[in-house]
C-alpha cells in the first residue's frame, strides 16, 4: 500500500477523531476518502486530506454546525470565509457574555448560599437592617400544600416579571403569611403547640432591577429592621415554632411587629436531597 494511501482509522488515529465521526462526515459528503481501490473497493484517505479535515475540526470548535461547515468548505472565496468568520465571532462573542452572566448568578448563588450559613452561625434570632425590595405576586392566593398549584403560581410569575426564574439557589422566592396568622401564634386562647394553617397563601417574586417591567404589578418590601430567623424542613409545625420563638424575642426586647412574615426561599430542593437542609428565612419588620 502506498504511503499515501490512509485506511479510515489510520487517519482517524493522525486527527484522533472518532471512526465513526469519519463515517458520518463520508455519508453527508462532508468529508469523502481520496481514494478507492479498483479491485478491492476498499475507500483510503489521502495524507492531503490531513488539513482539510484540521480545518473541518477547527470550524466545528468554534461553534459552525455541519451544514455551516459544509457551506464554509464549498466554493470558497476569501470574501465568503471572512464573512463567515465574522458572524461566527459575533455569534460566540454572544456566547461567552451569556456565559458570563450565568458565571456571575452562579457566583452570586455561591454567596448567598454561604452568608446565609454565617449569619446563623452564632445564634438562631438576629436583627438585619434590610433595603428596600420590589417584588410581584399574583392576584390570587396559592395552594401551598399543592405541587402543582405551586408550580403554575411560578410560572405566572415569570411571564409578568419577563423573565425566567432561576431556580438553583434562589432567594428571590417565596410566600407572605398575614398578620392575622402571625399574632394568631401568641394569642393566650391557643396552646404553645399551635401551628399555623397556612394552606393558601400569596407567593412572591423579588426582583433584581427595580425598573422592571412588571410595571404596575410592582410592590415594595419596605426597607428597615428586620428580627430574622429561620427553618429548616419545609414544615407548617417548623414555620409556627420558629416565628413563635421570633414573637416572644420581640415581645422580650421591646419590639414592635410591623408586618406579616416574609417567608423567604434560601436553600431549595434544587441545592439538596436531603429536605432538611431545605430551609426558608422568616424575616419581620419591627420598630423599636
Amino acid at each position: 500500500m502506498k504511503k499515501d494511501k490512509l485506511t479510515i482509522s489510520q487517519m482517524a488515529k493522525l486527527r484522533e477523531i472518532p471512526i465513526d465521526t469519519l463515517r458520518y462526515y463520508d455519508k453527508i459528503g462532508l468529508f469523502n476518502p481520496a481514494h478507492t481501490d479498483t479491485n478491492t473497493g476498499y475507500r483510503y484517505y489521502s495524507i492531503l486530506q490531513y488539513e482539510v479535515l484540521g480545518t473541518i475540526m477547527e470550524l466545528r470548535r468554534i461553534g459552525l454546525s455541519v451544514e455551516e461547515v459544509r457551506q464554509f468548505m464549498n466554493n470558497r472565496n476569501m470574501n465568503q470565509s471572512i464573512q463567515l468568520l465574522k458572524q461566527t465571532t459575533r455569534r460566540l462573542n454572544e456566547q461567552i457574555a451569556g456565559m458570563q452572566q450565568i458565571s456571575t448568578t452562579l457566583e452570586q448563588r455561591i454567596r448567598y448560599i454561604e452568608d446565609f450559613v454565617d449569619t446563623y452561625r452564632e445564634s438562631d434570632i438576629v436583627i438585619r437592617e434590610l433595603p428596600e425590595r420590589h417584588y410581584i405576586t399574583l392576584s390570587r392566593t396559592v395552594d401551598m400544600q399543592n405541587p402543582e398549584s405551586l408550580s403554575y403560581g411560578i410560572l405566572e410569575l415569570e411571564t409578568i416579571a419577563q423573565e425566567s426564574i432561576p431556580l438553583i439557589a434562589n432567594n428571590r422566592l417565596g410566600h407572605y403569611i398575614e398578620s392575622r396568622q402571625v399574632n394568631a401564634l401568641l394569642d393566650e386562647r391557643t396552646g404553645p403547640d399551635t401551628s399555623l394553617e397556612v394552606k393558601e397563601s400569596e407567593i412572591f417574586l423579588i426582583l433584581e432591577q427595580p425598573d422592571s417591567k412588571a410595571g404596575t404589578k410592582t410592590k415594595k418590601v419596605p426597607e428597615g429592621t428586620y428580627v430574622c430567623s429561620y427553618y429548616t424542613g419545609l414544615s407548617n409545625a417548623k414555620c409556627s415554632q420558629t416565628l413563635r420563638s421570633m414573637l416572644l424575642y420581640c415581645r422580650r426586647h421591646h419590639l414592635t411587629v410591623q408586618s406579616g412574615a416574609w417567608n423567604v426561599i434560601q436553600v431549595d430542593l434544587s441545592i439538596t436531597d436531603n429536605i432538611d437542609e431545605a430551609s426558608y428565612e422568616i424575616q419581620l419588620l419591627v420598630k423599636g
